[in-house]
């Protein structure tokens, strides 16, 4: 038996959260299983893979045994897994990552494909699987009440950012909703709930209330726009250029607000001179 499995992970996190439309998991099984997704994309997709219980529950905050057992039963109970016990306590568990996809080229055809374009694709797509993993670890934490402290987000935040998202109309009551979206509307989705946590957790927080759905889609539109006449992008180019033409228009939003504010101060300071000299 072949020793390594090829998973690609971007289309395996798609088929994951697609599942979970009609197969829900806990908090916790979803949490483990990105995990030992992302231990097994590190040890180069080994067919079988050993972690410790320990390794899990130090990863997951507040992760006792029990809910760790509970968690993985729904795991392999959904065939996400394949979870072999130790056969004592100094021998770890081991774990198979069952591929959720249909493998969709020919061998034939990905041996035709030149080495230097499969590397720079390579490269370019462990990029995007990434970024896509951290896409999905904050929508998990938005819908589904995950944790968030691998994208520096706390408990308390989870309600301020979903105040900003529905102001925005990026939030759905249903998640249904986002079955019947394309794979790109998902993903456009992502980005932009993205970038509302990133200028969250940053100084610009103070200003969010300043943005406008209006403005802030389109500048989003205009960034794929022009970031995919790049040769090369991935999605990390559109997520840092849409961030800092947001940052921008913040400043810009910034600069006449307190421009604002010293005008009405003059003006009070005026009306306040004459009522003295008066």
């Amino acid at each position: 038996m072949d020793r390594k499995i090829n998973i690609n992970v971007q289309k395996q996190l798609s088929e994951f959260y697609s599942r979970l439309d009609y197969k829900p998991l806990s908090a916790n099984a979803i949490s483990i299983y990105l995990i030992l997704l992302e231990i097994a994309c590190k040890i180069d997709w080994l067919r079988e893979f050993k972690v410790t219980n320990t390794t899990l529950m130090s990863k997951i905050k507040r992760l006792s045994i029990s809910s760790l057992q509970r968690a993985r039963n729904e795991l392999i109970t959904n065939e996400y897994i394949v979870y072999k016990k130790g056969t004592n306590q100094n021998d770890a568990s081991s774990y198979t990552i069952i591929r959720l996809y249909s493998d969709e080229f020919k061998k034939s055809e990905q041996a035709d494909e030149q080495a230097s374009e499969q590397a720079s694709e390579q490269a370019g797509e462990m990029t995007n699987d990434y970024i896509i993993t951290k896409l999905n670890i904050l929508f998990n934490y938005i819908y589904n009440n995950a944790e968030g402290e691998e994208i520096g987000l706390k408990e308390k935040d989870r309600y301020p950012i979903i105040l900003i998202l529905k102001r925005l109309d990026l939030y759905s009551e249903d998640q249904r909703a986002y079955f019947y979206m394309s794979d790109r509307q998902v993903l456009d989705q992502k980005i932009m709930i993205w970038a509302i946590k990133e200028l969250y957790i940053s100084p610009y927080k103070v200003y969010l209330n300043n943005l406008q759905r209006n403005k802030f889609v389109l500048k989003y539109l205009k960034t794929k726009k022009y970031i995919k006449k790049k040769p090369g992008h991935t999605l990390q180019d559109i997520i840092k250029y849409f961030i800092a033409c947001l940052q921008e228009e913040l400043d810009r939003d910034k600069w006449r607000y307190e421009k604002k504010i010293k005008e009405e101060e003059s003006f009070y300071e005026q009306v306040r001179q004459i009522n003295r000299q008066g």
